[in-house]
């Protein structure tokens, strides 16, 4: 399995819709072509699945992963019932050789 973590936290207010792009690049810096793949996507605190891809409050928007891009959403209404804290998110594509996941931080506050 090939993890991705970039050095990165997201703080976002928990009133906010939260909307995660991702671009995926080749080495070479040209768009990877990821339409043959299914993204999953989880939200988790203290390793417990709060939201994940089969959801309804989360939405994925694969239209353009021909280009490489990739927008997930997770929805006001899901956001707001979370509590302030730190939670992680996990961008899976199970289907690639070798599996690849993308993981991330992120940070929920009141405003």
């Amino acid at each position: 399995m090939v993890e991705i973590k970039p050095d990165v936290r997201i703080t976002r207010y928990r009133e906010d819709t939260l909307k995660l792009s991702f671009l995926f690049q080749n080495p070479d810096g040209t768009v990877m072509d990821i339409s043959g793949q299914t993204p999953e996507f989880y939200l988790k605190q203290n390793k417990e699945d709060v939201y994940t891809h089969l959801d309804p409050e989360v939405t994925i928007d694969s239209t353009g992963m021909v280009d490489g891009e990739l927008v997930i959403t997770v929805a006001r209404t899901g956001m707001e019932l979370l509590k302030p804290g730190i939670y992680d998110f996990i961008l899976k594509f199970t289907e690639s050789v070798p599996e690849t996941q993308v993981l991330g931080e992120l940070e929920l506050v009141d405003v």
